[in-house]
């Protein structure tokens, strides 16, 4: 788990979402979302790669799993409704 204030490279701070989502949102499908992902993380660190200690790092980490669970939920239920799932 993250010392909040620790240095953190961007894939150790994916991984970490990762491993809080038990399993459910993978390394790939974090990196379908490289470009918004890196920009929250250039958001929420400070020198070098230092977690910023001003923001709830779990809360952001939750909120990025949540809503790669709606999306990929969403696909699944569109894919469903059109006989393709």
């Amino acid at each position: 788990e993250i010392i909040y204030g620790e240095k953190i490279s961007y894939n150790k701070w994916l991984l970490n979402i990762s491993k809080e989502s038990f399993g459910f949102v993978t390394m790939n499908m974090l990196k379908e979302y490289d470009k918004e992902l890196k920009n929250i993380y250039k958001n929420i660190t400070i020198d070098e790669n230092t977690l910023n200690m001003t923001y709830n790092h779990k809360l952001i980490n939750n909120l990025i799993v949540f809503r790669l669970f709606l999306l990929y939920n969403n696909i699944e239920i569109a894919l469903i409704e059109r006989g393709m799932l």
